[in-house]
């Protein structure tokens, strides 16, 4: 199964093998987003809300101003294998309207299994149906949000014809909150991709420091396979230091490789990587976790409006858990 984003930018598609549903970039062959679901989709539908309100029209100007809040997140070395294409590029920032514009859209899923899951921006869970008979054919969910139409296959019996059900649910209270949970679903969705961000720049300053190892990996390698005694490498060293007294393996090893030039070329990469460290903890790790801690304090006092909020399961004491774990 599969599906467009309205706008034509992302398509969404579930791997029956793995139980998983991908956002993948049309422009950039890169998986933008995957979760898991508990059973094999059977049939996608991707909607874009067109209901307008003044509360909604607000709440877009509100999303414009905080964008101007925020510094740009700094674009990651396109060096790193990990380092995803769209964060490598100079606007990297970008990925924050390709993961979902401001007005919602909302994916919903359906299997074989009787669940029908709508997520907002193809991302944040924002509802599930149960006791849905058979396996869903195709679904359709109005622009308002108000109702839910699905045609399900029912096997009565092997020796049966399987039987054409249609369903229509009535889903008005997504509606009746919708400013809310367009608000909810955009926090997510910043939340998702600054965690994202966050973790192939730790990824990032991983390989530089393996690059240092590597290198050092590489002078020994030659040196252990040559190596006819049956002391470690670490033995060889520590005799040397105590006693002053290298094998033949070692000596041609300090001989050839680790000659004066060879370690002043090897400081030389380790400084480089070092700086490479430095430079992604000082831009990148600190743009992202600012940016977080920004939206994780917003949506906290989100929560704490619990007459809009309270309803939609934002639970005030589990942000604060994340905010404080955030700061330590």
């Amino acid at each position: 199964a599969l599906a467009w984003r309205p706008d034509g930018k992302i398509l969404a598609f579930g791997l029956a093998d793995t139980k998983r549903v991908i956002l993948c970039d049309v422009e950039k062959p890169e998986s933008l987003h995957s979760f898991s679901v508990d059973a094999p989709i059977t049939y996608m539908h991707w909607m874009e809300v067109t209901e307008e309100s003044s509360v909604l029209t607000s709440f877009f100007n509100a999303e414009d101003e905080s964008n101007l809040l925020l510094p740009k997140l700094p674009a990651l070395p396109k060096n790193f294998s990990t380092t995803a294409k769209i964060f490598s590029e100079e606007k990297s920032d970008e990925i924050m309207k390709l993961m979902g514009d401001v007005r919602l859209n909302a994916l919903v899923l359906g299997n074989n299994s009787g669940f029908i899951e709508i997520y907002a921006y193809g991302m944040y869970k924002i509802a599930t149906v149960t006791g849905v008979a058979g396996s869903c054919l195709a679904l359709c969910l109005s622009s308002d949000l108000k109702s839910l139409s699905v045609i399900t296959r029912v096997e009565i019996s092997p020796e049966s014809e399987p039987e054409i059900t249609y369903f229509q649910f009535d889903t008005s209270l997504l509606s009746t909150y919708l400013p809310e949970v367009t608000r909810m679903a955009r926090k997510f969705t910043h939340i998702s991709t600054l965690l994202q961000y966050i973790k192939l720049s730790l990824t990032c300053m991983c390989e530089a420091w393996e690059e240092i190892l590597m290198q050092m990996d590489s002078r020994l390698t030659k040196f252990v396979q040559e190596k006819n005694t049956t002391t470690s490498v670490q033995d060889e060293f520590m005799q040397l230091l105590l006693w002053g007294k290298a094998s033949l393996e070692l000596q041609g090893l300090l001989m050839s490789q680790l000659t004066v030039k060879g370690l002043k070329k090897l400081g030389q990469s380790m400084e480089s990587s070092y700086s490479s460290i430095q430079k992604l903890v000082i831009s990148h790790l600190q743009s992202g976790s600012e940016a977080l801690l920004y939206h994780l304090s917003e949506l906290k006092g989100m929560a704490l409006w619990k007459q809009k909020y309270e309803s939609l399961g934002l639970d005030v004491t589990g942000i604060e858990g994340t905010l404080a774990d955030s700061l330590v």
